[in-house]
């Protein structure tokens, strides 16, 4: 073998190994790429997971109970507190209903819970109830944009005047 044969095999064995290490390094770089916009991917959804979360949620709109009567004039004689709740709120027909009422968790979000009341008196706006189940610091939902059910999980949307 003459030295030229020598250094065109060399150097064909020599830009092999540079193809090689070239195919490998894009390889690399490619890899790098994806991982770099993986990651990115991921932290994004992870910030934005919450707010992705309550996009899905039921929205309600909730009102505080209110203790009274419509028409005192009937001398209610029963021990137990009336509620005013808005008719919106209240489902049911006869004397017996059920209304959502919100219970919210330690980490702040919201759930329903189905409480049965006994319909007592209504007019347009309101219904007259009472129940062993709601109290005066409890949220009753009046508007929903999806059905609900117990247990479910609720976004509260804000009132805006």
């Amino acid at each position: 073998m003459d030295t030229g044969t020598l250094i065109r095999r060399l150097s064909e064995l020599i830009r092999d190994r540079r193809e090689a290490f070239m195919k490998k390094d894009k390889l690399k770089s490619v890899v790098l790429k994806f991982s770099i916009v993986f990651f990115i991917v991921i932290a994004l959804l992870t910030y934005f997971s919450k707010t992705i979360n309550n996009m899905l949620l039921p929205k309600v709109k909730v009102v505080s109970v209110q203790t009274g009567v419509i028409d005192d004039t009937a001398g209610s004689n029963d021990m137990k507190t009336h509620y005013l709740l808005p008719v919106s709120s209240v489902d049911g027909a006869g004397n017996t209903g059920i209304v959502f009422v919100i219970n919210k968790t330690e980490n702040g979000d919201a759930t329903v819970e189905e409480v049965s009341v006994d319909i007592c008196n209504s007019d347009e706006l309101y219904c007259e109830v009472t129940s062993d189940s709601l109290f005066g610091d409890s949220q009753v939902v009046y508007k929903t944009t999806k059905s609900i059910e117990n247990g479910s999980s609720v976004y509260i949307e804000e009132e805006t005047v």
